[in-house]
C-alpha cells in the first residue's frame, strides 16, 4: 500500500488513532524508540482502528494496512540504528508552514499506552528531560482552565529541528532498558 493509498484509507477509519501520515509516523518512532518493545497487536490495532483478527486474514485493505506499518516500523528501526539521520513526517499546514504538532501528538499518543516505562524523560527532575522538551512544546496544555498553544514560529522552528537528533538520542538511552547494554553513543545518567 503506497502513502497516498494508505492516507485515503486512514480517512476512511474513524476509530483509528492515526488520523494522517504525521501521526502515523510519530507514533511508529515513539514505538521504536521506547523504553520497551511493544507487542504489535496492542499498537497497531489502535493506530490503524482494526480489529486484532485484520492480522489473520491476508488479501484484504486492513492487512495491506498492517503490512505497511511493519515496513514503516523496519524503516524507522533501520534508520536509527544506522545512524542515518531520522527524517520524521511532518505535516504542512493551512498556511504552508511545516509543522510537527500532529508528529508530536502521535508520537505522545505512543507514549501514554505507558507513561510510567517513560519516567526516565517524562519526569521534571530527570537529567534527560530536555530531549523530550521539543516534542512537548507542540502540544496544547491546560492553563487556567483554557487549552494553549505555543504560537511562537521561531521557538516551534528550533524545536521541530530538534525532533530527529533526540528521537535518536532516546533510542540510545532505552537501549539498556530493552537489551540491558547501553548503545555506545548513549549519555550517561
Amino acid at each position: 500500500m503506497e502513502d497516498e493509498e494508505f492516507a485515503q484509507w486512514l480517512s476512511q477509519r474513524p476509530s483509528a488513532w492515526g488520523k494522517n501520515l504525521s501521526i502515523i509516523d510519530g507514533f511508529i518512532t515513539s514505538v521504536v524508540v521506547g523504553p520497551v518493545s511493544m507487542d504489535p497487536l496492542k499498537w497497531i490495532c489502535p493506530l490503524l482502528g482494526i480489529e486484532p483478527a485484520a492480522f489473520n486474514t491476508g488479501g484484504t485493505p486492513e492487512f495491506a494496512a498492517i503490512k505497511a506499518i511493519m515496513r514503516w516500523h523496519n524503516r524507522i528501526s533501520d534508520t536509527l540504528r544506522d545512524d542515518q539521520g531520522l527524517k520524521p513526517v511532518f505535516r504542512t499546514d493551512a498556511k504552508a508552514q511545516i509543522t510537527a504538532h500532529d508528529w508530536c501528538a502521535g508520537f505522545m499518543l505512543a507514549v501514554d499506552m505507558n507513561p510510567r516505562l517513560w519516567n526516565d524523560v517524562l519526569k521534571t527532575n530527570s537529567p534527560h528531560r530536555y530531549l523530550m522538551m521539543p516534542i512537548l512544546m507542540h502540544l496544547p496544555v491546560r492553563l487556567k482552565g483554557k487549552m494553549v498553544t505555543i504560537d511562537e514560529p521561531s521557538i516551534l522552528d528550533d524545536c521541530r529541528a530538534d525532533i530527529p537528533g533526540n528521537a535518536a538520542r532516546l533510542r540510545e538511552i532505552f537501549q539498556f532498558k530493552r537489551f540491558g547494554t547501553p548503545h555506545p553513543n548513549a549519555p550517561r545518567p
